[in-house]
């Protein structure tokens, strides 16, 4: 990506050859592409999005040096930002190229960076997770600031590009599939009053099904075939488990709760004391979710139980050594906080 992007402010910048050329203007506009689905009421119907049938961004975590669980870095300070794809159970490898920069003091549309990057990271090499990107926030910003995460990927092991002109993204192989995502990442004013991530790695997940309920725990092991001896709870699927056989699609509830210390409580800027919303995205590798994401209302006072339906793949496509299944769920405060957790179920036809 071309530094060119970060020319002096009021200093046009000219792009193309000949008759073909463009004038456009330095700051770079943003154009903000959701890193999860809005916050709203939970919808009926199996929404796609949460099928993972290619390799997606899905967020990234900010985190300061001296306190990881923190989302919102003071000025002065060293922060690691995270990216995250979900892969589906045929990986693919996937390129990237970062940009950090301070966002411009604009109070409407799309989000721009102010000056040059504090990082720019070229495209990585070619793998199936995507490395983080290290940077120090400049001692001089005003806390009132935030900052621009901008995150361009390439499946397939191509590597990205983006034009300066237009933001579009572009992939050195025609059959890639290719992102572009930004985020606003806050900064803070004090450690106490920062904005911490909150935390679904440690909650109890379970899963239940018509042989009774599961403990869940997390599982380490690659989503490869034969999977009934690699450790991960197994879920039997009856023979007749989907229509016409049965009346109603077999269906397996899977459930955590979220706990009162995952969501924090802030000041506004009218001065009222709230308290922080989750919207929590469902992602799985295979069979259908019955719902993209689900919601903890700002108003909500107690741990509250998340439960969503999963209905596994087709029998016959379910071998009978075992086809695993990874679902991961992303968390957001809607205040730059972000966590995320992973389990793996085998799924095996009733014997």
């Amino acid at each position: 990506m071309s530094r060119r992007l970060f020319a002096k402010r009021n200093q046009p910048i000219l792009s193309g050859q000949g008759s073909r050329q463009r004038l456009h203007w330095p700051s770079v506009v943003l154009g903000s592409l959701a890193l999860a689905a809005p916050l709203a009421a939970c919808g009926p119907g199996f929404d796609p999005s949460s099928t993972v049938e290619r390799a997606r961004l899905v967020g990234a975590r900010l985190s300061v040096a001296s306190d990881p669980r923190r989302a919102a870095p003071l000025p002065g300070e060293e922060v690691t930002a995270q990216p995250w794809l979900v892969q589906p159970a045929d990986e693919s490898l996937v390129r990237a190229t970062y940009i950090v920069c301070l966002a411009a003091d604009i109070r409407r549309g799309a989000s721009m960076c102010e000056g040059g990057p504090l990082a720019l990271v070229p495209p990585s090499a070619p793998s199936v997770d995507l490395p983080p990107v290290t940077f120090t926030v400049p001692a001089t910003t005003p806390a009132t600031a935030q900052l621009i995460l901008v995150m361009v990927t390439c499946d397939q092991g191509a590597t990205p590009s983006l034009d300066a002109a237009t933001m579009l993204v572009q992939c050195d192989n025609p059959i890639s599939r290719s992102e572009l995502a930004t985020l606003n990442l806050p900064l803070a004013d004090s450690v106490e009053t920062a904005n911490r991530h909150p935390d679904i790695g440690d909650e109890t997940y379970r899963v239940q099904a018509e042989g009774g309920l599961i403990d869940w725990p997390a599982s380490t092991a690659p989503l490869t075939r034969g999977c009934v001896t690699s450790g991960m709870p197994v879920v039997r699927v009856p023979s007749d488990a989907l229509p016409p056989t049965a009346r109603e699609p077999y269906r397996i509830d899977l459930t955590f709760t979220t706990t009162e210390d995952d969501r924090d409580s802030y000041t506004t800027r009218t001065g009222v004391m709230a308290r922080e919303a989750l919207q929590i995205s469902h992602y799985v590798t295979a069979g259908r979710m019955s719902r993209s994401f689900s919601a903890v209302e700002a108003t909500a006072t107690s741990d509250l139980p998340i439960t969503v339906r999963w209905a596994p793949p087709a029998i016959e496509t379910i071998p009978t050594d075992g086809m695993p299944v990874r679902f991961t769920w992303i968390a957001r405060d809607l205040r730059g906080g972000f966590a995320r957790a992973d389990r793996e179920l085998c799924v095996t036809p009733a014997i």
